[in-house]
């Protein structure tokens, strides 16, 4: 009798630990440029989403590998095991289990469990609890705990996250050509 009562303590104890594995693996990482520009990339379980401040999906990846299978009007709708879905406007709607709404302006509002709200300028002002700042000018001043700062000609200049003393100074490409950087909050 203690044995059964054991197994089932080991087992509910595995399902809890195995949830909230997944729950860890979803993150939001902010692109900028150094333009100040930001696109969001939100990662899930089975895949990720990339949108625009101004709310649009950029970029999506399945974690997953197979066959690419397309629908009749040549998007992909399959990869490998992991389905993804359209609604009547031609915008990803599901990818394998996770749903993505929209607004009633067309900008993505949900991914998953991850809400999507936008400022009355239409700039992204919540992803998930992380809250976008503006400075006057439009420009992204901080995200969540980062900071961000301009130098005098208005290029991105430098990162810094608060609580761990973050800093990360940028330098730029060529030609002044957009440099990428990967912020993760978890």
């Amino acid at each position: 009798m203690k044995n059964i009562k054991l197994s089932t303590l080991i087992y509910f104890f595995c399902l809890i630990c195995s949830t909230s594995t997944l729950r860890a693996q979803n993150s939001v990482s902010y692109f900028i440029s150094l333009r100040g520009e930001i696109s969001i990339k939100i990662d899930k379980a089975d895949f990720f989403v990339c949108i625009s401040t101004t709310g649009e999906i950029v970029n999506f990846s399945a974690l997953a590998d197979g066959n690419i299978s397309r629908n009749f009007n040549e998007k992909i709708d399959r990869i490998g095991k992991v389905n993804i879905a359209y609604d009547i406007h031609d915008r990803i709607s599901k990818i394998g289990d996770e749903s993505i709404s929209y607004d009633i302006h067309g900008r993505v509002g949900q991914i998953g469990e991850t809400r999507i709200s936008y400022n009355i300028h239409d700039k992204l002002d919540y992803i998930g609890d992380k809250r976008v700042y503006y400075d006057i000018h439009g420009r992204i001043e901080r995200i969540g705990q980062i900071r961000v700062s301009y130098d005098i000609h208005g290029r991105l200049d430098k990162l810094q996250k608060e609580e761990d003393l973050f800093y990360h100074p940028l330098n730029y490409g060529s030609l002044n050509e957009p440099v990428y950087v990967d912020i993760i909050e978890k």
